[in-house]
């Protein structure tokens, strides 16, 4: 069976004060044997900052769902044309605030999905 199998490469840390918007580039690649033209792309935020949005190319995507600090975002054909082939990639923004003065680190979780249950 030929299927597609995303992944996201690791993303860097950003180093963020308390004022302005901080962005930062995310990449999904295919891996697989298989277009994928259907799959959403998950973040998991942390309390203390602000998860403002993605985007691609400059657009922003429209947020799917969002349960607490879970925003989904589906990617589809009118985003991707063709969908994402065997070893395409696509670069995803994503941008950020601080939410209030904290010291130590966050841990933001990214992750992609894919196939009949997206």
């Amino acid at each position: 069976m030929r299927s597609g199998v995303l992944s996201i490469s690791p993303i860097p840390n950003l180093a963020i004060g308390l004022t302005g918007t901080y962005t930062r580039p995310f990449t999904v690649t295919n891996g697989g044997l298989d277009c994928v033209s259907n799959f959403q792309v998950v973040v998991t935020a942390h309390a203390n900052v602000n998860h403002l949005g993605l985007s691609y190319n400059g657009n922003p995507l429209v947020l799917t769902s969002q349960t607490g600090l879970v925003y989904v975002y589906s990617i589809d054909p009118t985003l991707l044309p063709g969908g994402l082939c065997p070893g395409e990639s696509a670069v995803f923004t994503e941008s950020v605030s601080m939410n209030n003065c904290f010291s130590g680190n966050t841990t933001f979780t990214y992750s992609v999905r894919w196939g009949c249950n997206n």
